[in-house]
């Protein structure tokens, strides 16, 4: 266990310059989820556990307490090329269908996604009278159908800085469960290869429960209306037909205007560098 003192100096202008504490366990054992575990991999790995997660979120995030339930699992450091893992609690929907992947109009809907992505952010950025566009896809919306998972990854630009976001979902029996990743070494410039190998280092930590993957479907469960475009949309934050929106995105959107810029950057620059800052072994 360990008791982490983050310099808040980081965004002075957002909050107290004082020191938090919050408390680094060590992730070496398996941990439990909604509907599965994660294991460690990696020697130098931590997490923290719901309550400090919900603090932490809310000190750097501006969340409220309502959102905070929807994190399942916060990892950091569960690979040297990964910083922080956000997976939230599983959806349950129901078993998704791969069907409309292989619909005529798949070109159709993925534009549908990236034009909904570009509407969030632009709303934002004018909301916080900052710049924040979507300029183009790193990894399009790619589905595993081997290992039953979707991911992507798009390069955001916010007031001409650059960054890497990466999400995924992993489909199981009774819906998805999303991960949020961030890396310590993926750029613009990084192969498709490259951004695969960091999403599924990711992935691999989560074993489904017995009788829950998505292989364990069987006739009379509960199937989802949505689809699989219905996923892609959930895991950006964009309503898809009748779809709400839900999860972490969400929450940022309907609670957190003010500190809504922080979704992922914080967690590389405080987290990633208190622990290299620390020298922790």
């Amino acid at each position: 266990m360990k008791l982490l003192a983050i310099g808040l100096l980081f965004f002075a202008t957002n909050v107290s310059s004082e020191e938090i504490a919050y408390d680094f366990k060590e992730f070496n054992e398996k941990l439990s989820l909604t509907r599965g575990t994660v294991s460690p991999a990696y020697t130098e790995s931590y997490y923290l556990e719901n309550d400090e997660a919900c603090r932490f979120a809310k000190t750097y995030w501006g969340w409220q307490d309502e959102n905070c339930p929807a994190i399942d699992s916060f990892l950091i450091r569960t690979s040297p090329g990964i910083d922080t893992i956000v997976i939230e609690v599983a959806n349950s929907d129901g078993y998704v269908k791969y069907d409309d992947w292989e619909s005529e109009d798949r070109d159709q809907y993925i534009q549908e996604l990236w034009e909904g992505l570009q509407e969030i952010y632009s709303r934002q950025g004018k909301n916080l009278n900052v710049n924040l566009e979507v300029v183009r896809w790193l990894v399009y919306p790619t589905l595993n159908k081997e290992k039953n998972y979707i991911y992507y990854a798009y390069l955001l630009d916010q007031d001409g800085s650059k960054s890497v976001h990466l999400a995924a979902s992993i489909l199981d029996r009774g819906g998805y469960i999303k991960f949020q990743v961030i890396p310590t070494d993926l750029t613009s410039s990084s192969l498709e290869r490259e951004f695969k190998e960091t999403i599924e280092s990711a992935l691999s930590l989560y074993t489904p429960n017995q009788l829950k993957s998505y292989a364990d479907y069987s006739i009379g469960d509960k199937v989802s209306e949505y689809g699989i475009f219905g996923v892609f949309a959930a895991l950006a934050g964009i309503k898809w037909g009748k779809a709400a929106v839900t999860g972490l995105l969400a929450t940022f959107l309907i609670f957190a205007k003010k500190f809504w810029w922080i979704i992922f950057l914080p967690l590389y620059t405080l987290v990633s560098r208190f622990f290299k800052k620390s020298n922790i072994d």
